[in-house]
């Protein structure tokens, strides 16, 4: 699925990409840039509560270990998947995770596509 988006993506001419806010007519593009508005800002923010909470036997949270995810975490899911040297094999950002979860938090991971 992956390859085959990928490879989709190569056959359009960098000229022609596009982001799909360049098709929204005005009143969509007005809600998605309204904060207040945007309903995808729910996910935002409970995601940064779960970046805050502690979990596992070790007591830790996400930021404990990577701070403040506005400044540390910017643009890294778009380094996925990557080669985990400690494991030998690569890692999709799901997987990345759940093995900080295990081996970090020492918490249950989180079911598949859940976060």
């Amino acid at each position: 699925m992956v390859a085959s988006a990928a490879a989709g993506a190569a056959d359009i001419p960098a000229a022609d990409r596009g982001s799909g806010y360049d098709l929204m007519g005005p009143e969509l593009r007005a809600m998605q840039d309204d904060e207040a508005a945007n309903p995808g800002m729910l996910s935002v923010l409970d995601g940064a509560a779960l970046w805050q909470q502690a979990e596992g036997a070790a007591h830790k949270s996400c930021a404990d270990c990577h701070g403040d995810a506005a400044k540390g975490m910017k643009a890294v899911a778009a380094r996925y998947p990557a080669f985990d040297a400690t494991l030998g094999r690569p890692l999709d950002l799901d997987q990345r995770i759940n093995h900080c979860r295990a081996k970090q938090q020492q918490a249950t991971p989180l079911p598949f596509d859940s976060h």
